[in-house]
């Protein structure tokens, strides 16, 4: 019932660049490590600097993307897709990925 854990993705993230300013990057999960789904993964990490990983925690994913239009168009290419009943973005891959390992 692990998560999937990538320590070389994870590091690899610093050599990344911030999608909003283009500075080191370091890796948020939009599906954080304690969900069922929150797993290492290039479609669940956004590239971001200490600063935007910081206020995204700090004023939610849903006020970012009305802030930073970049996260929106990261979040649609890594195929997440908003969800209007629940009010939530979701990822259909990262979660059948989740039920296949087991989570």
């Amino acid at each position: 019932m692990a998560r999937i854990i990538d320590k070389d993705l994870l590091k690899s993230y610093h050599e990344k660049r911030c999608i909003i300013t283009g500075t080191q990057a370091e890796p948020h999960h939009v599906y954080h490590r304690s969900q069922h789904y929150g797993h290492d993964h290039p479609n669940n990490l956004i590239p971001l600097c200490r600063i935007m990983h910081c206020k995204l925690h700090s004023i939610g994913l849903k006020k970012m993307v009305e802030i930073h239009p970049q996260i929106e168009e990261w979040l649609y290419e890594h195929g997440w897709e908003y969800n209007e009943y629940n009010k939530k973005w979701q990822n259909l891959e990262l979660k059948k990925l989740g039920d296949i390992s087991g989570n």
